[in-house]
């Protein structure tokens, strides 16, 4: 979290260290966020791990400073298949297995 004179917070998340999380805890520098995070730090652009807050925001949060909490979240419309599509799919999927049933139980004796 970066507060300037702008009364606005940069929040960065860094999910990755370029190192391996087991115990071991090797190199891997392409999963590493600190590169991009420095480049951020100045230029303060929106993006998926780079967002703002505004000083009112965090105070009205009685200053926790949990980045998750300022992140802006897009609610992207899902477009399902209507009911009566689905209950008439289920119906004629249900049919062939009733007709494969039927042709196994008229095969045991």
């Amino acid at each position: 979290m970066r507060i300037d004179n702008s009364a606005q917070g940069q929040i960065l998340k860094l999910t990755e260290d370029g190192y391996s999380l087991d115990d071991k805890r090797t190199l891997q520098p392409d999963k590493n966020d600190i590169p991009d995070l420095l480049d951020k730090w100045n230029e303060k652009p929106q993006s998926d791990n780079c967002w703002h807050a505004t000083r009112e925001e965090i105070i009205e949060n009685d200053l926790n400073l949990t980045a998750g909490r300022y992140k802006r979240h897009v609610h992207e419309e899902v477009e399902y298949a209507k009911p009566k599509d689905i209950i008439e799919e289920v119906v004629e999927i249900e049919g062939k297995i009733s007709a494969g049933l039927k042709g196994l139980t008229g095969k045991i004796k």
